[in-house]
C-alpha cells in the first residue's frame, strides 16, 4: 500500500474476535478485584466473629457477623467462578 492509498492494510475497528477477548479480559480483571474485595470483607468479619467467641459473646449481633462471614465466603466463591469463566472465554 502505498502512502496515499485509501484502502487500509487491515481493518481500524477491532474484529468480533477481539471484542470477545477484551471483553472477556475486563470481566476477569473485574471479577479478580471482586475476589479481592470479598476476601478482605472475610477477613474483617472472621476476626470480629472469633473477638466476639473469645469475649463470650452469644447474641444476634454475632450471629449477624457468622452470617455476613458466610455471605462473604460465597462472593468469594462467586467472583472465583466468574473469573475462570471469563478465562474460558478468553
Amino acid at each position: 500500500m502505498g502512502l496515499f492509498s485509501r484502502k487500509h492494510p487491515r481493518p481500524i475497528h477491532a474484529t468480533e474476535e477481539q471484542n470477545r477477548s477484551a471483553s472477556a479480559y475486563m470481566a476477569e480483571l473485574m471479577a479478580e478485584r471482586e475476589k479481592e474485595e470479598a476476601q478482605a470483607q472475610v477477613d474483617k468479619w472472621d476476626r470480629i466473629t472469633k473477638a466476639m467467641t473469645v469475649r463470650g459473646e452469644d447474641h444476634e449481633g454475632r450471629d449477624m457477623a457468622i452470617r455476613n462471614r458466610e455471605r462473604a465466603r460465597r462472593d468469594v466463591r462467586d467472583a472465583e467462578n466468574r473469573g475462570l469463566k471469563a478465562k474460558f472465554r478468553r
